[in-house]
Formats: C-alpha cells, structure tokens, sequence
C-alpha cells in the first residue's frame, strides 16, 4: 500500500467515522429501548438483506436499524479493523468478519478461557 493509498484510506475511515453525507450516518429515532434491540436483532441476523421496498411492514425499521447499527460498528473501530470491513453494509456481515477476527465466538472463548485457566 503506497502513501496515497494509505492517505485515503484515513479520508475514508474520518469521513464514515464522522457521519459525512453519502455514507452511513446515524438516525435519530423516538424510541430508544426498542431501538436498541432491533439494533442487536439485525446485527446478528444473518439471513438480513438490504429491502427492495421500503414500504413492507417492518422494512424501514430495519433498514434504519441496520444503518445505525452499522454506523456504531464503523465508530468504534480500530484502524485495521476497519480497513477489514470498509466494502460491507450489512451489520451481520461486519459482525460476523469481527468475530473471526477476533478468534471465534463467546462458546471458544470460554472453551479457550477454560483451558488456560487449569
């Protein structure tokens, strides 16, 4: 990766950590609570795919939903990290990417944390 290229690909992680328009920005919502949940719901949904139509019932929620969710995963991430799931739009993707990354799910963290601690 040469200077430009890396000079970039900071523009592009500033400006999609930073909410400019044409990238994924957050939304305001009027209910928090359920928010939250339909956040987590299409976060580890895996079978979620971006509606054709907006219009079906429940859809825009969950387009919303993902978008935010999407935008909260884009924010914290680290430099790297990011870099890894730059080209994803659906939060169970990224989800997903993080949680190889990461060494597996919470079932071998514990297998592993079990392991270690003996």
């Amino acid at each position: 990766m040469g200077l430009c290229d890396s000079n970039q690909s900071k523009i592009q992680r500033w400006r999609t950590r930073n909410g400019v328009p044409g990238l994924h920005t957050s939304m305001g919502r009027t209910n928090p609570c359920g928010l939250r949940v339909l956040l987590w719901d299409v976060t580890i949904d895996e079978n979620y795919v971006t509606p054709l139509n907006l219009e079906a019932p429940g859809a825009k929620d969950k387009f919303e939903a993902n978008a935010k969710a999407v935008d909260y995963l884009f924010r914290a991430l680290s430099p790297d990290e990011f870099e890894s799931v730059l080209g994803e739009d659906l939060a169970c993707k990224i989800w997903s990417k993080l949680k190889v990354a990461h060494g597996g799910d919470s079932h071998v963290k514990a297998r592993l944390f079990s392991v270690y601690r003996k």
